[in-house]
């Protein structure tokens, strides 16, 4: 059975209990999944507690929900954007994001460690 992981956008979390399209096709992705199992998916999420409530009741999807306190969206998306580049493109140099939501999801998706 394939892997699949979603490390969504931290603005909203998934399930979507508060909107987001990302993260509403993300819900509805894992929601047909659990009707057809065939996949085992894992979704890297910002943490919410009445998403984490829903979240228990999947089968086939592991949610790792991320504690954090926020800054500017503008800021997150040209660090995101710079950090895929260097990890897709060049994943052996170092990077310098510091952002422990991004290095969690990097640790899942098996890329090296991120200093």
């Amino acid at each position: 059975m394939k892997k699949v992981l979603f490390v969504t956008p931290k603005h909203y979390p998934v399930p979507a209990v508060k909107g987001g399209a990302v993260e509403g096709l993300v819900t509805e992705m894992i929601d047909e999944n659990e009707k057809s199992k065939k996949l085992y998916i894992t979704v890297i999420s910002v943490y919410d507690q009445y998403a984490f409530e829903i979240s228990k009741k999947y089968e086939m999807t592991k949610m790792i929900y991320v504690k954090y306190n926020g800054f500017d969206r503008a800021i997150y998306s040209s660090r995101l954007l710079s950090f895929l580049n260097r990890l897709f493109v060049r994943h052996k140099q170092k990077s310098i994001v510091r952002d422990p939501y991004v290095k969690k999801g990097a640790k899942y998706a098996g890329f090296p460690k991120i200093n």
